[in-house]
Parts: structure tokens; C-alpha cells; sequence
């Protein structure tokens, strides 16, 4: 795959980290802190940003409530967080450092509606002038698109908005 000049397989794990973000319906995070998990995108980013970023995923409650905050360890995939809260962290790392690709399969789908509605804000903001990949089984995106791909029956439609 290239993308914005760089052959993909080619670049270093940083660069393409640089390049692309994901945010999947169920979301990976290594064994490391919280702080070391919403790092990935972005070297060392503030706690101030940090925190502006879980605000915007509403994901502040979650990590504030966790022995140690930001500095919280998490287990991979033994994290102990629910489903819509690791979409929350997820979406919070990428809030950090948006890269120019953004990957997001079902990226709501485990969140109550209020989170949910407060996290598509936020999103499109994440999104703008950025190439995404949204992957959703429902026809109510969480972003405003602009061309959308259906695949139904083994045929693919293409609507330009």
C-alpha cells in the first residue's frame, strides 16, 4: 500500500505509526501504563494533552478512576476495562497525535448513546482534512462521508455525497 508517497511495508514501525491509526472494534493495548498505551502515535506528548485527549473520547472518568491515573499499568489484553472502554482509550490515543491515515472499524459500536454522540463530535473534529477508512455494518455513520462503498450481495455500490 502507498500512501502520501511512503510504500507502506518499506517505512519503520515509527513512520508508519506516523502515517496510520486504528481504531478496531476491539481495540489492542500492550503491558505498559496507560500513559505508555495512549502514547503511540505521538513520542511524549503533556499530561495536558493526555487529558484533553481522554476528554475527548470521553474516557477521563475511566482513567481517573484507575489506581495510579495516567500511570496505571495495563495488562494487554487482560486490561480488566469493558468493551466501550477500551474503544474510549483507543480513540483517545489517536486523539493525541492524529495521523494522516485513520483506520476505524465499528468505532462506536460498544458505546452508550450519550458517549457515543459526544465521541462522533470529537472524531469528525480528529478527522478533518485526514483520508479515513470507516468500516461500519450500519448505514448511521458516526462521521460525515463522503463517498461511501456498500457491499451487499456479492455487488458493490459507490454513493458520492
Amino acid at each position: 500500500m502507498i500512501f502520501s508517497g511512503s510504500v507502506l511495508n518499506n517505512c519503520t514501525i515509527p513512520r508508519r505509526r506516523e502515517l496510520v491509526g486504528a481504531v478496531l472494534q476491539n481495540p489492542a493495548f500492550f503491558d505498559g501504563t496507560v500513559r505508555e498505551n495512549l502514547c503511540l502515535y505521538a513520542p511524549s506528548p503533556s499530561d495536558a494533552l493526555l487529558w484533553a485527549a481522554l476528554e475527548s473520547a470521553a474516557a477521563e472518568d475511566v482513567v481517573a478512576r484507575l489506581p495510579g491515573g495516567l500511570d496505571a499499568r495495563l495488562s494487554g489484553e487482560d486490561s480488566g476495562l469493558s468493551g466501550g472502554q477500551r474503544q474510549r482509550l483507543a480513540i483517545a490515543r489517536l486523539m493525541v497525535h492524529p495521523p494522516a491515515l485513520i483506520l476505524l472499524d465499528e468505532p462506536v459500536n460498544a458505546l452508550d448513546s450519550m458517549s457515543s454522540k459526544r465521541v462522533r463530535l470529537s472524531l469528525e473534529s480528529a478527522c478533518r482534512g485526514k483520508t479515513v477508512l470507516l468500516i461500519s455494518h450500519s448505514l448511521e455513520l458516526p462521521l460525515e462521508v463522503h463517498r461511501t462503498v456498500i457491499l451487499s450481495g456479492g455487488c458493490i455500490h459507490v454513493e458520492e455525497k
